[in-house]
């Protein structure tokens, strides 16, 4: 079902080009122009990053950064619903590492979505001993990165269904209780042709 999901949102469209690091993620011939992601391997980094969340004391001390803005509606929706921080256009170098500063804050795992427009920022969090995990396609540098979730970066559609699967995989399976009793598929597109999806495969219910 949440492959169905993943497929459905074109996650496994992989980069023209990919770093040699990346070469284990992909599946089926390395020879195409348009690579393509092993979703096999997407699910069970998912619940590897599941693991990593609830291994921290509070989801308060979890935080979701994107720096650039491209997917802010669905890191802000899903935050929003888990009750984790998150850093977008706002985020200010130091502000995770630097004590002096007003709205310094320690996280305890952080997720990056996308590494190759935020070097920066992996290299700030380098310098925390925290878990750092990222949303990576296959022509992403993943050093410093600690867990890596192989996914298509390039589009809105992709990302918002990632945080749309994280947050209902995270209400499922965690004990405490969350305030909205529901959680909305975020996106900028349209998501008629999903609800009907919904309806037809039943699809995490």
């Amino acid at each position: 079902k949440i492959l169905s999901l993943l497929l459905y949102s074109h996650s496994h469209v992989g980069s023209e080009y990919y770093d040699y690091r990346m070469k284990s993620y992909i599946i089926g011939s390395k020879s195409r122009r348009i690579q393509t992601i092993n979703l096999h391997l997407t699910y069970e980094k998912l619940f590897y990053l599941l693991s990593i969340i609830f291994g921290i004391d509070s989801l308060n001390n979890f935080f979701v950064v994107d720096s650039k803005g491209f997917s802010d509606k669905a890191v802000k929706q899903f935050c929003n619903t888990v009750n984790c921080k998150y850093l977008l256009k706002n985020y200010k170098p130091g502000c995770l590492t630097n004590s002096k500063m007003k709205n310094y804050s320690y996280p305890q795992a952080v997720l990056v979505t996308e590494p190759k427009v935020d070097p920066k920022v992996i290299n700030e969090l380098s310098s925390l001993k925290i878990p750092i995990i990222a949303l990576c396609n296959l022509n992403t540098n993943i050093s410093f990165v600690d867990l890596v979730v192989p996914i298509n970066t390039t589009t809105k559609f992709s990302n918002a269904m990632f945080f749309y699967v994280l947050g209902r995989l995270i209400r499922q399976y965690s004990k405490k209780k969350f305030k909205r009793s529901k959680i909305k598929f975020f996106s900028y597109i349209s998501d008629m042709s999903l609800i009907k999806m919904y309806k037809k495969n039943k699809i995490l219910k």
